[in-house]
């Protein structure tokens, strides 16, 4: 369910909402598995055996920062280059759009907020989904109303500990700044004027921005059915992760158990201690206790009687080759349902045995699945990053920034992450120029994208002076 109104900050009610409630805890779920926390995600595993520590298959991360591998490279440009190289500088976009993706992946959701800094100037930072609390019209959830970015915290006043919720509201052109206290239970008991804490004084309960825009951007994976969060990338693994994390425990504890065998002796070679009833073992010959008592109750010795034949049996280790094939079997089903589920090419984590890449162009087909989910998350990130990039020079020419200036045609260009295969290129460029589909110059382009105009003038020059040194020779 999602708020319609301002109704969940009245006295009264719990923190967090209790419509709320559910998608929270769903995030904190997935921070559990992507953090490697599996003993706290499945706790039914560690049951399977006390003295064996969790083995962690940490698939939701691996899958999370690979996808995020690949999505990542861009590049940006606008007609004012020099205002959004310095924004995407002060900002490490780099790393920000990096997060982002982990965030949609791992949680649905990704938050940006844009403000501005009188040192730094105009910001773009994430914000935590698990604070972000959109109000929509009882319409059409779609139709945001406000995002409210909200956040409890505690602090110690006369040795008491006590709660408050903090809430920003934000609607296009103002932002509310608003305090409220929790009592013990996490309920809220009353609002406070927003410089009631030492650590707002100076705060204005209101601030126009100047900006006919929320300064708070979401971005979403794929939408739920209510149309507002997206669908974290976790859930359809969940249960395969567990049982893959299961199969592996079992046959750590199978190998341990059969690494150390039992042993098998003679029961001539023990006897009872008639004080304690406890066995201990005998030498054959003195007739001495070798041990002063001995544990068999554990299983590790086993003591065999003289068969009907009269032969004494020898002194020998109890082994067994267990069969843990169809065990082994299963594990790789796991594995391959994982990766089909998840959309990740074998290829990718290099698994030569689904198919060996031979060249760029192999590769590439090998990883189509994965490839077209990159794909899809890069057409769900593009427009609300453009959008916060420009509200963050529009903020920063309000405010009369050094240097400030909009942002026009600003567009993206998305890199590859997949290693380039510069033979490959090469040999295609000399396809299309045998055939004069292209010139020298626009094939060195494709070859060097990093080269520049002057660069590729020399180039091009340098080749065709070669070529009437050539011709010149051949005369």
């Amino acid at each position: 369910m999602t708020l319609t109104d301002f109704s969940f900050l009245e006295p009264g009610r719990r923190w967090p909402p209790t419509d709320e409630k559910a998608r929270i805890d769903r995030y904190d779920r997935c921070t559990l598995l992507f953090e490697g926390d599996h003993e706290a995600a499945f706790p039914g595993l560690t049951a399977l055996d006390d003295d064996l520590d969790q083995i962690t298959a940490n698939w939701f991360k691996r899958s999370t920062t690979l996808i995020c591998d690949l999505a990542s490279p861009l590049r940006l440009f606008a007609d004012n280059q020099a205002v959004l190289d310095r924004i995407a500088e002060a900002n490490d976009l780099d790393l920000l759009v990096y997060d982002l993706f982990a965030d949609i992946l791992r949680f649905g959701n990704a938050v940006l907020k844009v403000r501005f800094d009188p040192r730094r100037g105009g910001i773009v930072e994430r914000i935590d989904p698990r604070y972000w609390f959109p109000v929509v019209s009882p319409d059409d959830g779609r139709d945001v109303q406000a995002h409210c970015i909200c956040y409890n915290f505690s602090q110690y006043e006369d040795h008491i500990q006590r709660g408050y919720l903090r809430v920003e509201i934000h609607k296009p052109g103002s932002i509310e700044n608003r305090l409220f206290r929790l009592d013990s239970g996490a309920a809220i008991t009353s609002e406070l004027p927003i410089s009631a804490l030492e650590r707002y004084s100076g705060m204005p309960s209101e601030v126009r921005t100047g900006v006919d825009d929320f300064l708070v951007v979401p971005l979403s994976g794929l939408l739920s059915s209510d149309g507002v969060f997206g669908l974290d990338d976790y859930g359809g693994i969940e249960g395969l992760v567990r049982e893959l994390e299961k199969r592996l425990i079992r046959t750590s504890r199978t190998l341990d158990k059969f690494a150390d065998p039992n042993i098998v002796l003679p029961i001539e070679n023990f006897s009872v201690n008639p004080d304690t009833n406890e066995p201990y073992l005998m030498n054959p010959w003195t007739g001495n206790p070798i041990f002063e008592e001995l544990d068999i109750g554990g299983g590790r010795y086993i003591v065999s009687e003289v068969g009907e034949t009269g032969t004494r049996p020898l002194p020998q280790y109890l082994t067994w080759d267990a069969s843990l094939q169809n065990n082994f079997s299963q594990i790789e089903e796991i594995k391959a349902e994982l990766m089909a589920i998840g959309e990740i090419s074998p290829a990718l984590l290099g698994d030569v045995k689904s198919g060996l890449a031979e060249s760029g162009s192999a590769l590439k087909r090998l990883a189509i699945p994965t490839l077209a989910k990159v794909a899809r998350l890069r057409a769900r990130v593009k427009r609300p990053l453009l959008e916060a990039l420009r509200l963050c020079a529009r903020l920063e020419a309000i405010s009369r920034w050094p240097g400030a200036g909009e942002l026009q045609n600003l567009t993206i260009e998305w890199g590859s992450a997949l290693p380039e295969d510069r033979l490959e290129a090469a040999q295609i460029e000399q396809l299309r120029k045998t055939a004069g589909l292209t010139s020298t110059r626009s094939a060195l382009a494709r070859l060097d994208p990093d080269a520049s105009d002057e660069d590729l003038d020399w180039e091009t020059a340098q080749i065709s002076e070669e070529r009437r040194d050539e011709s010149y020779q051949f005369v």
